[in-house]
């Protein structure tokens, strides 16, 4: 009994399904890569405005409530080349 497709068009089916499938999941997770790097060199440059805009408020032994960025914020902005004028505390 022929249903009209032959096994090798809906193999051929499966497998174009299969590989668009995987193209389009492909594009996504570069795209979300993309975004998510622009996110993190937004908030490095956020950190650097902050450290200008508080210079003269910076984290010492008199004022420990200063103005500083941690080690992770620091790694994450030296990734990007950013620099950030602040104690790393």
């Amino acid at each position: 009994m022929n249903k009209g497709h032959s096994t090798t068009e809906a193999l051929i089916k499966w497998i174009l399904i299969i590989i668009i499938g995987g193209s389009v999941i492909y594009g996504l997770a570069i795209l979300l890569s993309y975004g998510s790097d622009n996110i993190d060199k937004q908030y490095c440059y956020g950190l650097q405005a902050q450290a200008e805009q508080y210079k003269n408020f910076g984290f010492s032994k008199d004022n420990v409530g200063g103005f500083y960025i941690t080690k992770l914020d620091k790694e994450q902005c030296d990734h990007f080349g950013i620099k950030i004028n602040a104690v790393v505390r």
